[in-house]
């Protein structure tokens, strides 16, 4: 059946099918497409949230692998920092001159960064015995020792003291405060502490880096694409903001002991404080966040979550409709829908008989009592049918993605499978025999035919191969044969076929010397009848 026969036969849909159809669909939808404005209005709404749902999500989520990267850099740098060959010499032997190596080496890595206030090196009685102080935002200089503090009272020296060697502590992210008062103007900072430790692992002091968190900030807005629709900030674990986009709510536990300038939604910090991520949709706003916390290190009490990342939407859903617009759009969809209307029936019945008569044609070829393989451009198998699995024993399981040799038996020379192959792929059909072998060893006759199927552009992109078993017939023309050509009980050349042979022969030539003997027996028809 050409691509013409096929179409008319698929699209042969009977007219009273049709007209059932279009007005069984014109009795509902009539009704039903005054609701299908508000499904309209539903659908451009849950939309228009699940996509601002889904871009606060992912904007969130790069943001938090930004911090936390950015924070893993200031691990990296703590443990060098220690590492180094000078602070490992001075360790050893505290003598001036090796302080100053150590104090012009410390110099040069601030000086490197540009991200720390201060790098500090206390020893075990909580005094400052270096300190590197940023003077300006580009230059640094090394404190005096009339200038050095003792620190043994602040909270990041008590937790560094008895830390793991190989873990580093992450203060409060708060602002930087000297002699008893912040700092003017704010400066927030994160200290990053970690044990020094000598030979004997024994901790002989604690190294101090202030990092300085307007540096983080600025991570943050250059990574974060700017959006109206809405804000990230960060808040605390206690829920106070840390850098919101209004800088009179930043900071409100060090500057404001009312507590007033917590997030301001109850619900978000009632989940924030159960969960370290989620969503929240509250009064119509969006809420997503997700906790920040660095691998190797502490923070405060143990705890898991330094701080939370929170993105809260700048408006209410239902600014982003535009009603005028909305009701123009739905007049326009009524429209639509009413000439649509005229159309949907055919479209959906065609579909539907064209579905069954593949159905049916597929059904046709499953349960056909010829078989069918269909392989792909190089051979491999993609389907046969139910005849394929009762003739070879394979299951259709067993020969998926398998190439036809699993059924060569052997007798066909690698000649006639070249010349089969090059008939197939140049696109012409190939007939003949071929003699198969089962899966239980067991051999048959099959006759087949393969063709090729090809794309639109010429390309071969299948094969086709149908095939009947013929082995019985075989058996039963070369048992015919066999009668006409011997005796039935002595299986013996007859006279007919030994009188063909005679003639066929040449007994002409020169030289040679034949004898016939040729043997008569009395009544052996009645012995042979008989017996």
């Amino acid at each position: 059946m050409d691509k013409t026969r096929l179409s008319l036969f698929l699209n042969n849909i009977p007219k009273t099918t049709l007209k059932r159809a279009y007005f069984i669909k014109l009795a509902v939808f009539m009704p039903l497409t005054v609701l299908l404005i508000f499904f309209v209005h539903y659908i451009s709404y849950t939309n228009q949230m699940n996509n601002l749902i889904v871009k606060q999500g992912a904007v969130l989520e790069f943001t938090k692998v930004s911090i936390e990267k950015e924070l893993s850099f200031l691990i990296n740098d703590a443990n060098y920092v220690k590492d180094i060959s000078e602070i490992r010499t001075y360790v050893k032997d505290n003598r001036d001159d090796n302080k100053r190596l150590l104090e012009a080496r410390l110099l040069d890595f601030a000086r490197d960064r540009k991200i720390y206030d201060q790098i500090r090196v206390l020893d075990m009685s909580g005094y400052e015995v270096i300190r590197i102080n940023q003077s300006t935002p580009l230059s640094y200089v090394i404190a005096r020792e009339s200038e050095l503090q003792y620190k043994g009272d602040r909270y990041y020296y008590e937790q560094a003291v008895g830390l793991e060697a190989e873990r580093v502590l992450f203060s409060e992210f708060d602002l930087n405060i000297e002699k008893g008062v912040i700092e003017v103007p704010n400066k927030p900072v994160i200290r990053i502490s970690t044990g020094l430790y000598n030979d004997e692992g024994e901790q002989i002091g604690v190294i101090v880096l202030n990092y300085l968190g307007s540096h983080l900030f600025e991570q943050m807005n250059t990574k974060i694409m700017s959006d109206e629709a809405f804000n990230i900030v960060l808040i605390n674990r206690e829920g106070f903001y840390l850098n919101h986009e209004d800088p009179e709510l930043n900071w409100g536990f060090m500057v404001d002991n009312n507590n007033t300038k917590k997030v301001d939604n109850a619900s978000l910090f009632e989940v924030i404080t159960n969960q370290e991520s989620g969503s929240l949709i509250s009064d119509g706003m969006t809420y997503i966040f997700d906790g920040v916390s660095i691998k190797n290190s502490n923070y405060r009490n143990n705890e898991s979550v330094y701080w939370y990342l929170v993105s809260e939407s700048h408006r209410h859903f239902f600014d982003y409709i535009n009603f005028r617009s909305f009701i123009l759009a739905n007049i326009l969809t009524l429209i639509i829908v009413m000439l649509v209307l005229l159309m949907l029936s055919k479209r959906q019945v065609s579909k539907a008989y064209m579905e069954s008569m593949y159905g049916l044609i597929y059904m046709g070829i499953e349960k056909s009592p010829a078989v069918f393989v269909l392989t792909d451009e190089n051979g491999d198998i993609l389907y046969v049918n139910e005849k394929f699995e009762a003739i070879t024993g394979y299951s259709y399981e067993e020969v998926v993605n398998e190439n036809p040799r699993i059924l060569k038996s052997g007798d066909m020379s690698e000649e006639d499978y070249k010349n089969m192959w090059e008939t197939i792929s140049t696109g012409r059909i190939w007939e003949g025999e071929i003699h198969n072998k089962r899966k239980d060893g067991s051999y048959y006759w099959a006759n087949i035919s393969i063709s090729c199927i090809k794309s639109k552009l010429g390309k071969v992109t299948h094969y086709l191969a149908v095939q009947e078993d013929v082995t019985e017939r075989k058996m039963l023309r070369e048992s015919l044969e066999e009668l006409t050509k011997t005796d039935d009980l002595t299986h013996i050349f007859n006279k007919r076929y030994l009188s063909q042979i005679i003639d066929e022969e040449s007994f002409n030539e020169v030289g040679d010397v034949y004898t016939l003997m040729m043997f008569d027996i009395d009544y052996f028809k009645v012995v042979n009848d008989k017996y």
